[in-house]
């Protein structure tokens, strides 16, 4: 059957790589949570709470999908990825992702770096975790924030007694 040395029951096998490699080798081409400093996974957590907190409930179940796919595959403050790729994890039509974009974007929490597509590649996305008050500033939203005609088309309108002191 086998060709190689055969080891006796109650014998331990060889290492497969010399200590010296195993030493060369230790670290390299792994990362894990502990290489990230402490302040990006706070601020990592931080983007998230926001986001529940303050976003969640006022989007629909394919725009919440859509933001957290993106969240989730942010790197370096960007999200490279394919609006067909997005669609296949949350188990929706590509046509419902770009739908749930372009509301996205109107509420500010995704802008679109790159508009990706045939032979151009993946789009690039920036996530925000908090929706534009209509005057413009970002800041956490109330139910204020959001008209009566918002809840149809998802874009915000700006809520009347709306005081916002310039920012300095």
């Amino acid at each position: 059957m086998s060709d190689g040395p055969i080891i006796p029951p109650g014998q331990t096998l060889p290492p497969l790589l010399t200590e010296v490699e195993r030493k060369r080798n230790d670290g390299v081409g792994r990362r894990t949570a502990s290489h990230r400093s402490r302040k990006q996974q706070q601020d990592r957590f931080g983007v998230l709470n926001a986001f529940v907190d303050f976003a969640l409930r006022h989007l629909s179940r394919a725009e919440a999908s859509v933001w957290l796919v993106l969240w989730r595959d942010t790197r370096n403050g960007t999200a490279r990825t394919a609006q067909t790729d997005i669609a296949r994890r949350i188990g929706a039509d590509a046509r419902t992702v770009r739908r749930a974009l372009v509301r996205l974007e109107a509420a500010g929490l995704v802008r679109i770096v790159w508009q990706g597509g045939f032979r151009k590649g993946a789009s690039v996305y920036a996530v925000a975790p908090l929706i534009k008050s209509g005057c413009g500033h970002r800041r956490p939203t109330s139910r204020g924030h959001f008209g009566a005609a918002a809840a149809d088309t998802g874009v915000l309108s700006p809520r009347r007694d709306h005081k916002c002191a310039p920012h300095t």
